[in-house]
């Protein structure tokens, strides 16, 4: 005779391992996925997508560590290629939150990012210890920010779209330095010199300076600015080109 009390007391474990049979093909800690653009994928997947802590290791070498969310890489992962290493926040498959992007010739970026692009604030150092330190967005430098150039100085002023643009001052190594309004990445009305305290136009300095008795060498140091000034749009022009190289290729992988 059966006893319905105990059948009954043993319906609910019979349910839950009911459920673990049909759930375990679908909900795997541990699988290994060949994919057909010849990357593979090992971690846990949710209904056969990605899902949750996983590598995925792709055809030309590229790779991936860390979180995933419905197939793309979200949360805190590392992405690494033969150019560069990033570690840090993703969404949606691209770049996006706070990261160190290094580079394998040793340039260096830590900062914000956005859409996979650099956005927001942060820090670009070259290998060669050059660096910029400010505002960023759309992968150029725009704001306000300090560009340090060992051989000349510092800059540190007002950027649009990766150019000198706004009211900025160089400093030189040996103390001196000059001040004003800067367009395309180059000086406009007003500049000032440390060696005075006149303001001086750009006719001034072309046309007049040897009639007020300016010192000669003060025009070697405008010359020196504009070399600066050329230097730092060969910065800019390196970062730019980098981004766009680097990030035209879409990371946003679909399983």
């Amino acid at each position: 005779m059966i006893n319905n009390r105990s059948f009954l007391r043993r319906r609910p474990l019979i349910g839950f391992l009911l459920c673990l049979v049909i759930a375990g093909p679908l909900w795997s800690e541990n699988n290994t996925i060949k994919l057909a653009d010849g990357s593979v994928y090992f971690g846990r997947t949710v209904n056969g997508v990605f899902d949750g802590i996983g590598k995925r290791i792709f055809a030309n070498g590229d790779k991936y560590e860390g979180n995933f969310l419905k197939g793309e890489f979200a949360g805190a992962g590392t992405f690494e290629t033969s150019a560069y290493i990033y570690k840090g926040e993703f969404k949606d498959g691209l770049f996006e939150g706070t990261g160190t992007l290094t580079y394998k010739n040793g340039d260096l970026y830590n900062g914000s990012f956005k859409e996979g692009q650099m956005s927001g604030s942060g820090t670009y150092k070259y290998g060669n210890g050059d660096y910029y330190s400010g505002e960023i967005s759309g992968g150029l430098l725009n704001g306000d920010g300090v560009m340090f150039l060992s051989k000349f100085g510092f800059y540190s002023g007002q950027f649009s779209n990766g150019i000198l643009n706004g009211r900025g001052k160089i400093e030189y190594g040996d103390g001196r330095n000059i001040e004003g309004n800067f367009e395309l990445g180059m000086p406009t009305t007003a500049i000032r010199f440390s060696s005075g305290t006149q303001e001086v136009s750009l006719d001034d300095l072309f046309g007049n300076v040897l009639a007020v008795n300016r010192p000669q060498e003060e025009k070697y140091y405008y010359i020196v600015a504009i070399i600066f000034l050329f230097l730092s749009l060969v910065f800019v022009a390196t970062v730019w080109i980098r981004n766009r190289r680097n990030y035209t290729k879409k990371m946003k992988q679909k399983v």
